[in-house]
Formats: structure tokens, C-alpha cells, sequence
């Protein structure tokens, strides 16, 4: 039974230019068997968060429990931790079943045992015939799957994993992802993950910490936080395509004014709590398009028509500026140059000084008085 606890987590590193906050107060627990990501844009401390866990960064200051044991000052070698790196470090002379069943052999395991539990690692990730081959002979996702197998043979505490999918094509990302989520639930193992991507993030968390900056911005459900984020950078990061923002003023708490544009946004709180000065954003995915040549509301132009599978992109030229949405191929075929009435089916209310969420509009299907009127 592991879990990790992170508590007021702070990483320094000296420069020329004086002290550089790479991690900033970070406290969050990740709970026994479960799988979180760490997500964020390059340069965000959390590839650095991750190598505090495993004791390859020694923190400034905080503290790292697992399964309630504090190790800040274990060294990494007796933290019993699998770390799974960016780049694949195979080794090239050793067949499949040597790379898996190596950390038995510095422990000092025989032969034949060392052979008999890499063959139960690879059934598990399902590589059991390639136990005699070499690297070189392995495609890129044969390779990664012998690199989470030599992580998995220890048995150990927690598994870490710092973007081990970054190097494969589209194809292979997506069906290593359902691989290790499949055996993520095989080996019943508490995983950490860190990801830049975040559909990855999406498609694998229990849970996921973005960050920015240093500091966690949010740290919930991929539902949670896709549908209810803390701040502009949360909404703006997660969510494709990506989240519509409009400088806007309050008048009620339940109106906003986006240029001359009123925009009624229900969201049940008091007026007094909502800032005059707020950005308004709604996704893409929670508008509303109609063609017409007469528009009610918010109108404009489509400029621009991305065709995803069986939906469409569109890139809306309005008198509010450049605004996307996204539209049902078959059943709302719109084309670019069309003229459309665009209606927002939920929204966001932002603090424009601080970007914090301050209002959020209820659920589409909640009830039709509480959805977004333009």
C-alpha cells in the first residue's frame, strides 16, 4: 500500500542571474493504486517535481512521505521506485528478456529465476514471443514496452514516468496508452506521469495536477477540470480546440457586455461577488451555429473550416473577433464563407486582473433559463 505525499515542495537552482524557482510550494497526495498525471507547457517544474519523488533532485525545502514513510533525504537508490525516462535506454547487446530481468540481476538473482519472471513481466505487457530478440530488432513501441517491463519486474512502491511516449508517432501514442492503462490496472501500482500533452493527460488520469510556472494551478478529474477550471490558464490549456476568451464588462452579475454586445450568463451567484472588469470564455465545443443572413445576437463570417472526423472546425470572423466553434458534419454542414448566429450553450466569467474563475453558467441540459443568451 503507497501512496505519495508532497508537502510545501520548493526546488531552487542557481544561475548567473541570481535563483531560478523551478517548483514553488507544491503539496498535493496522490493515493495508493492511482494513476496522476503532472501536465503543463515546457519549463513548468514538473519533470523536476518528478525527480524530487524519485530522489534524483534533492528538494530546497519540503517533504516527500511515501506509504507514509518520509524519504526527502532517502537516496534514490532505497526509495524503491521505477523510473521510466524520455529517452528508450535499452541495452543494445542484451536480448529483451536481459533488459527486463536486469535489476534482478545487480540484486544477485539467478539465471533461470531471472529468465521465468521476465517471461511473466512480458505475457503481462504482451511481448512474451520477443523474449530472445534484440532491441535494434524491436519497433519504437516494442522498445518502450521492454523499458516499462524492466520497471515493473521489481515489484516496486510506485512507478514514475517522465513523457515515455514523446518520441512515438500519433499511432503508437494511442495504443500505448490503452496498453499501459491496461496494465496499470494489471499490476494494481500507483503511477505518476509526466506529459506536456494534454490529451494524454485526459485519456490516462485518475487525476491530473496542471501546473505552470512552478505552481499547481488545479489538481482534479479530467472531467473536473476540463469542465470547471480555476483560472484562465487551466481553461486555456486544456480543451481542444482551444477555449474562446473575450475581453468583457459585468453589469448585473448575470449579463455581460463583450464591445455592445449584451450576453446574459446565469450563474446563481451574487452580483457582489462578480468583478466589473471579468474576460469572458466559452468553448468551442458548447456553441451553438446557425446559418443565417440575418443574425440575432453575436453573428459573423466563417472564415475557415477544419474538417476532424465527422466534425468541423470552424474559424468564425465576428464583430467580436475571431471566434471557433465546432459543428456536426452531417448534421449542421456549414461552409466557409457562410453567414451564422453563434449562441454559447455554457460560459466562464474570468477576474481580468487575476484570471481567477469567478462565475461559471450552469451545465448545458441543467435547465434551458440557465444556458448563455447572446
Amino acid at each position: 500500500m503507497t501512496d505519495i505525499q508532497v508537502d510545501t515542495l520548493r526546488k531552487e537552482f542557481s544561475s548567473d542571474g541570481g535563483e531560478i524557482v523551478a517548483v514553488d510550494d507544491v503539496s498535493f497526495t496522490v493515493e495508493d493504486g492511482e494513476f496522476v498525471c503532472i501536465v503543463g507547457p515546457s519549463g513548468c517544474g514538473k519533470t523536476t517535481l518528478l525527480r524530487c519523488i524519485a530522489g534524483l533532485e534533492h528538494p530546497t525545502s519540503g517533504e516527500i512521505t511515501l506509504g507514509g514513510e518520509a524519504v526527502t533525504d532517502v537516496p534514490p537508490q532505497n526509495r524503491n521506485l521505477a523510473f521510466v525516462f524520455q529517452d528508450i535506454t535499452l541495452y543494445p547487446h542484451m536480448k529483451v528478456w536481459e533488459n527486463i530481468a536486469y535489476p534482478l540481476k545487480l540484486d544477485g538473482v539467478g539465471a533461470d529465476t531471472r529468465y521465468e519472471r521476465a517471461q511473466e513481466v512480458a505475457d503481462t505487457i504482451q511481448i512474451g514471443e520477443l523474449l530472445d530478440k534484440y532491441p535494434g530488432e524491436l519497433s519504437g513501441g516494442q522498445q518502450q514496452r521492454v523499458a516499462i517491463g524492466r520497471s515493473i519486474i521489481r515489484s516496486p512502491r510506485a512507478y514514475l514516468l517522465d513523457e515515455p511516449m514523446s518520441d512515438l508517432d500519433a499511432k503508437l501514442k494511442k495504443e500505448m496508452r490503452v496498453e499501459l492503462q491496461r496494465i496499470q490496472q494489471q499490476v494494481g501500482g500507483t503511477m505518476v506521469y509526466v506529459t506536456h500533452d494534454q490529451e494524454e493527460a485526459m485519456t490516462l488520469s485518475d487525476r491530473m495536477i496542471v501546473m505552470d510556472d512552478g505552481e499547481i494551478q488545479q489538481f482534479g478529474s479530467p472531467q473536473r477540470v476540463y469542465h470547471e477550471p480555476n483560472n484562465v490558464f487551466v481553461s486555456q490549456f486544456i480543451g481542444s480546440p482551444e477555449i474562446n476568451l473575450l475581453p468583457a464588462t459585468c453589469r448585473d452579475g448575470a449579463t455581460v457586455a463583450v464591445d455592445d454586445t449584451d450576453w446574459r450568463v446565469d450563474t446563481g451567484v451574487d452580483a457582489d461577488s462578480v468583478p466589473e472588469s471579468v474576460t469572458l470564455g466559452f468553448r468551442p465545443r458548447h456553441t451553438t451555429v446557425e446559418r443565417t443572413a440575418d443574425p440575432d445576437g453575436i453573428g459573423g463570417e466563417v472564415a475557415l473550416v477544419e474538417a476532424v472526423g465527422d466534425e468541423n472546425i470552424l474559424y468564425i470572423d465576428s464583430e467580436v473577433g475571431e471566434l471557433r466553434a465546432v459543428a456536426d458534419i452531417e448534421q449542421n454542414p456549414i461552409e466557409e464563407g457562410d453567414s451564422v448566429a453563434i449562441g454559447v450553450e455554457r460560459a466562464y466569467l474570468f477576474d481580468a486582473e487575476t484570471g481567477e474563475t469567478v462565475a461559471t453558467s450552469r451545465r448545458h441540459g441543467d435547465r434551458s433559463e440557465d444556458q448563455v443568451e447572446a
